[in-house]
């Protein structure tokens, strides 16, 4: 059986075949819809707000 190795925040990265996400944050927007984000995406929490309220205003 083939050993695994843990992989690391940057090994993540350079995944073939698309991104893994290495941390989500579930979201409930004020009307009740639920979805979740991926940290990954945004350099900070600021970008991070913002996309949930252009997310939430989509949804709701």
């Amino acid at each position: 059986m083939k050993k695994l190795k843990k992989l690391s925040r940057d090994d993540l990265k350079t995944v073939i075949g698309g991104k893994a996400c290495s941390q989500w944050v579930g979201i409930t927007a004020f009307c009740g819809a639920t979805y979740s984000l991926c940290t990954d995406n945004y350099k900070n929490w600021a970008e991070l707000q913002e996309a949930v309220e252009y997310f939430n205003d989509a949804k709701c």
